[in-house]
């Protein structure tokens, strides 16, 4: 009787191991795609700031100006803006 006590301890000590062996290996996987999710997200933000920065600033001189705002104050802002291919934001009056 002792000796089928201790295999039947050494038979479920052999599966509580297999299944601490199994529960390890699961948490490696979903660290894993967690890892792989963070460093999708990482390059999804730096190419969306790559494409914001990629636009060129213009720099307009004062005749330019002075030309854009008559403009607008004869025919209004937003077809100033239109007008002259500009951002209704940046056309005052």
């Amino acid at each position: 009787m002792v000796a089928k006590t201790t295999k039947c301890r050494r038979v479920r000590q052999a599966a509580k191991y297999e299944q601490d062996k199994l529960a390890v290996k699961r948490k490696r996987v979903r660290l894993a795609a967690k890892y792989e999710q963070a460093k999708l997200a990482t390059k999804c933000r730096q190419s969306k700031r790559k494409k914001a920065s990629t636009s060129k600033r213009s720099s307009y001189s004062i005749k330019q100006k002075k030309q854009v705002v008559a403009y607008a104050k004869s025919n209004g802002r937003n077809e100033a803006a239109r007008h002259f291919q500009l951002n209704s934001s940046m056309v005052g009056h």
